[in-house]
Protein backbone atom coordinates (compact mmCIF):
# COMPACT_ATOMS: atom_id res chain seq x y z
CA UNK A 1 0.00 0.00 0.00
CA UNK A 2 1.14 3.05 -1.08
CA UNK A 3 -0.03 7.07 0.52
CA UNK A 4 0.81 9.69 -1.44
CA UNK A 5 -0.07 13.38 -2.50
CA UNK A 6 -3.17 12.99 -4.97
CA UNK A 7 -2.04 14.96 -8.31
CA UNK A 8 -4.96 16.02 -11.01
CA UNK A 9 -4.72 12.46 -12.90
CA UNK A 10 -5.88 11.09 -10.01
CA UNK A 11 -9.28 13.34 -10.28
CA UNK A 12 -11.15 10.84 -12.16
CA UNK A 13 -10.81 7.78 -9.88
CA UNK A 14 -11.33 9.82 -6.66
CA UNK A 15 -14.13 11.59 -7.97
CA UNK A 16 -15.64 7.76 -8.74
CA UNK A 17 -14.55 6.55 -5.64
CA UNK A 18 -16.46 9.31 -3.15
CA UNK A 19 -19.59 8.89 -5.62
CA UNK A 20 -19.63 5.41 -5.07
CA UNK A 21 -19.66 6.27 -1.06
CA UNK A 22 -22.37 8.50 -1.56
CA UNK A 23 -24.64 5.83 -3.47
CA UNK A 24 -24.00 2.51 -1.35
CA UNK A 25 -22.48 3.57 1.78
CA UNK A 26 -23.70 6.79 3.05
CA UNK A 27 -27.37 6.63 3.19
CA UNK A 28 -26.94 3.70 5.59
CA UNK A 29 -26.32 7.01 7.81
CA UNK A 30 -27.27 9.87 6.60
CA UNK A 31 -30.77 11.34 4.69
CA UNK A 32 -31.69 11.42 1.64
CA UNK A 33 -31.74 15.19 1.85
CA UNK A 34 -28.19 14.96 3.53
CA UNK A 35 -26.90 12.86 0.65
CA UNK A 36 -28.35 14.06 -2.53
CA UNK A 37 -27.07 17.63 -1.14
CA UNK A 38 -23.19 16.33 -0.52
CA UNK A 39 -23.18 14.21 -3.16
CA UNK A 40 -24.05 17.27 -5.41
CA UNK A 41 -20.93 18.57 -4.25
CA UNK A 42 -18.55 16.10 -6.03
CA UNK A 43 -17.28 16.93 -9.68
CA UNK A 44 -13.43 17.17 -11.26
CA UNK A 45 -13.59 21.44 -10.73
CA UNK A 46 -14.32 20.85 -6.75
CA UNK A 47 -11.69 18.19 -6.38
CA UNK A 48 -8.95 20.75 -8.13
CA UNK A 49 -10.16 23.45 -5.91
CA UNK A 50 -9.84 20.89 -2.87
CA UNK A 51 -5.98 20.45 -3.85
CA UNK A 52 -5.25 23.91 -3.75
CA UNK A 53 -6.77 24.72 -0.24
CA UNK A 54 -6.26 21.30 1.75
CA UNK A 55 -3.56 18.63 1.10
CA UNK A 56 -5.19 15.73 -0.23
CA UNK A 57 -3.81 12.37 0.05
CA UNK A 58 -4.82 9.42 -2.05
CA UNK A 59 -3.91 5.24 -0.70
CA UNK A 60 -2.62 2.97 -3.49
CA UNK A 61 -2.77 -0.82 -3.56
CA UNK A 62 -2.12 -2.25 -6.44
CA UNK A 63 -2.00 0.56 -8.12
CA UNK A 64 -5.46 1.34 -7.58
CA UNK A 65 -6.64 3.87 -5.55
CA UNK A 66 -8.71 2.92 -3.20
CA UNK A 67 -8.94 5.85 -0.18
CA UNK A 68 -8.54 9.39 -0.27
CA UNK A 69 -8.27 11.68 2.62
CA UNK A 70 -7.34 15.41 3.20
CA UNK A 71 -5.56 17.37 6.01
CA UNK A 72 -7.35 20.84 6.09
CA UNK A 73 -6.18 23.87 8.67
CA UNK A 74 -9.56 25.49 9.00
CA UNK A 75 -8.09 28.13 11.84
CA UNK A 76 -4.80 30.72 10.50
CA UNK A 77 -0.88 30.05 10.92
CA UNK A 78 -1.03 31.76 13.97
CA UNK A 79 -3.52 29.94 15.66
CA UNK A 80 -4.43 26.31 13.58
CA UNK A 81 -7.22 24.20 13.36
CA UNK A 82 -5.92 21.04 11.84
CA UNK A 83 -8.59 18.37 10.86
CA UNK A 84 -8.77 15.39 8.91
CA UNK A 85 -11.73 16.10 6.00
CA UNK A 86 -13.32 14.21 3.00
CA UNK A 87 -12.26 10.57 4.11
CA UNK A 88 -13.40 7.85 1.90
CA UNK A 89 -12.50 4.12 1.66
CA UNK A 90 -13.55 2.19 -1.85
CA UNK A 91 -17.11 0.46 -0.32
CA UNK A 92 -15.48 -2.82 -0.93
CA UNK A 93 -12.48 -2.51 0.83
CA UNK A 94 -13.68 -0.99 3.79
CA UNK A 95 -14.20 -3.66 6.82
Amino acid sequence: MIIRRMQEGDIASVESLMLRNWDEVLPLHHSPQIVAHFRAEVSSGWLKRQMERKRVFVVERDGEIIATGALANFGSLEKPKHTVSQFFVRPDAQR
